[in-house]
């Protein structure tokens, strides 16, 4: 799935020119990079994720609303 996450899903989002700029304000990178994307969609974590006030800030911005509800489910369904 981290493939296709990284490549299908991912690159969806850049067109729509959603993820650039949360990827500008260093956000979501960190969280990229430190391997916790990936481990949130085989495991369905967003809910600490959520506790911990990291993706609260982008869904009050109404960026990531979509993609929690449709593609991070989908993913978790999946894997």
């Amino acid at each position: 799935m981290d493939k296709i996450n990284k490549m299908g899903r991912m690159n969806k989002i850049n067109r729509m020119g959603r993820m650039n700029k949360i990827n500008k304000m260093g956000r979501l990178n960190k969280i990229n990079k430190m391997g916790r994307m990936n481990k949130i969609n085989r495991m369905g974590r967003m809910n600490k994720i959520n506790k911990m006030g990291r993706m609260n800030k982008i869904n009050k911005m109404g960026r990531m609303n979509k993609m929690n509800i449709g593609q991070l489910q989908k993913v978790n369904r999946m894997v």
